[in-house]
């Protein structure tokens, strides 16, 4: 069994570049909220999921995809992340006692611009 960040896991695991993605609103000339998003890079690990954690989030239907795990102090409650170019939701995190979080990433289930997801 292998270890990561000083915690077990037979995952596969690998430190990546995370980047959280905030996105703030403000209201346009013609009164519309428009969004801006605003990123930070920061160093992480990233591991596949458990097979519990994928039973867990498919019953609330999302489809699991990664655990992250990063320093607590640079997450600032950042619902959107993005690993290896692709974008994900966090749906649930954890402050561990060590000084980290650790995000789970994932989508929706089901069909979003006419694909399945």
């Amino acid at each position: 069994m292998a270890t990561y960040m000083g915690k077990y896991t037979s995952a596969v695991c690998m430190p990546c570049t995370i980047t959280l993605i905030s996105k703030t609103y403000s209201t346009d000339t013609y009164g519309q909220n428009v969004g801006v998003e605003s990123t930070k890079n920061v160093q992480g690990y990233v591991a596949s999921v458990s097979a519990n954690e994928n039973e867990r989030a498919a019953q609330n239907g999302l489809i699991a995809a990664w655990e992250a795990t990063l320093w607590a102090f640079e997450y600032n409650d950042e619902m959107i992340v993005e690993v290896k170019g692709k974008r994900y939701s966090v749906y649930r995190y954890y402050y561990r006692s060590d000084g980290r979080v650790e995000l789970y990433l994932g989508k929706r289930a089901g069909v979003v611009n006419g694909k399945n997801n």
